[in-house]
């Protein structure tokens, strides 16, 4: 991929869309998500941008027009606890390529940052497909509960 250096970005979907869409498929493709065609429902996230829910960043090349990571997160206020508001992290991915060095774990913290940043008091990450936990507890993340699915 030949990166020198990446830049770290808080985007609106609409903006960040042209960046990261080439790396969907992949993504798809490596957490294994349930079976059938990749089919994004781009209007919920853009509904949930414009209710102040979604927040969205990427990992941007020096030098390129198109990132090579994103992560996307819902944020709402906790029903068991008024006042606490949550992020939910919807998608992670880093290109394989640019897994290297310590850029997963910077962009992880970033991500923490800005949200921190927006109020956020609890981020909660779902883990499938390439296991990233190892990540997550060096940034002080731990084992919430186990998450079960079943297509009806």
């Amino acid at each position: 991929m030949g990166m020198t250096g990446v830049t770290f970005m808080a985007l609106p979907l609409k903006e960040a869309l042209p960046r990261i869409f080439w790396l969907f498929q992949m993504h798809w493709d490596e957490i294994g998500d349930p079976p059938g065609k990749l089919d994004i429902d781009y209007e919920n996230y853009l509904a949930a941008e414009r209710a102040g829910a979604l927040r969205v960043y990427v990992v941007q090349p020096d030098g390129l027009d198109r990132a090579v990571g994103y992560a996307m997160f819902r944020v709402v206020p906790m029903q068991r606890h008024k006042g606490v508001l949550a992020a939910w992290q919807d998608l992670l991915f880093v290109h394989p390529e640019a897994r290297v060095g310590s850029l997963g774990l910077d962009f992880v913290r970033y991500c923490d940052t800005m949200l921190k940043d927006d109020g956020v008091a609890i981020v909660h990450h779902s883990v499938r497909g390439r296991d990233f936990s190892v990540l997550l507890r060096r940034l002080g993340y731990k084992p919430l509960e186990q998450v079960f699915f079943k297509e009806l």
